[in-house]
């Protein structure tokens, strides 16, 4: 697990579209073999190191759902080691299982921030919310705005000079990743949601139940399972 919290640049030593090697930034911890390192917002498995560099295989299923297709030698990338017990939760969670790429659309200055719009996939767009965190490349940072195609993140400038987003611009596509625990809340909300006209039809009782006691029996008809449908067709019944 990490935070999408960036304080190191890595840099891609070399890239053969199925094995990454990644220059470590200076005062790397120390990593061996099997250990998980995101780079760029992907969760990697470190499949040896050596002079400072290791190495990691690259999987078809990782270039087609990330921006790995367009990696190259000597380009900087955002390097996170995982957290350990203890280590202050910064960001926010972040898995480096990457949710989409985006295009950046347009990069606006703000007073030392950058205002970077980002156009996602059309089926990521209802899952956004406005104030929520969102992993950028495997930066952490606030979703702004979002309009009818596209949402908007400022960036600090400590996170320009910390990240590969200070080099943002149009057409630069980049990882997307979802906030876990808006995404697990809103998966939590659809499996518990009632829909009150199904249930209410599919009530065992018929006719017309009305006040406390008919409220109490409908309650205890939903409790018994009389919500569920048959194979036969019951009649309606109201709750007033």
């Amino acid at each position: 697990m990490f935070t999408g919290c960036i304080r190191r640049l890595g840099l891609v030593d070399s890239f053969d579209g199925a094995y990454l090697q990644v220059r470590l930034p200076e005062g790397a911890p120390a990593i061996s073999t099997g250990c998980s390192v995101c780079v760029s917002g992907v969760r990697l498995t470190v499949q040896d190191v050596a002079g400072g560099v290791f190495g990691a295989t690259i999987a078809a299923e990782t270039r087609l759902r990330s921006t790995f297709d367009s990696l190259a030698a000597g380009q900087p990338v955002n390097v996170e080691f995982p957290l350990t017990v203890g280590d202050a939760l910064d960001g926010h969670l972040v898995q480096g299982y990457v949710d989409a790429v985006g295009k950046i659309a347009r990069v606006d200055q703000e007073d030392g921030c950058l205002r970077a719009w980002i156009r996602p996939p059309e089926r990521l767009l209802p899952k956004l919310v406005a104030k929520a965190p969102i992993a950028v490349d495997g930066v952490s940072v606030t979703i702004a705005q979002r309009l009818r195609d596209r949402f908007s993140v400022v960036i600090l400038p400590v996170t320009r000079a910390a990240s590969t987003l200070g080099q943002l611009a149009p057409g630069r596509r980049v990882n997307l990743e979802l906030d876990l625990i808006s995404r697990l809340v809103a998966r939590r909300s659809r499996a518990t949601s009632l829909d009150l006209p199904h249930v209410v039809s599919g009530l065992a009782s018929a006719g017309h139940v009305s006040g406390r006691v008919g409220v109490q029996q409908a309650v205890s008809r939903l409790a018994a399972g009389g919500a569920s449908r048959c194979g036969t067709r019951t009649p309606r019944a109201r709750v007033t």
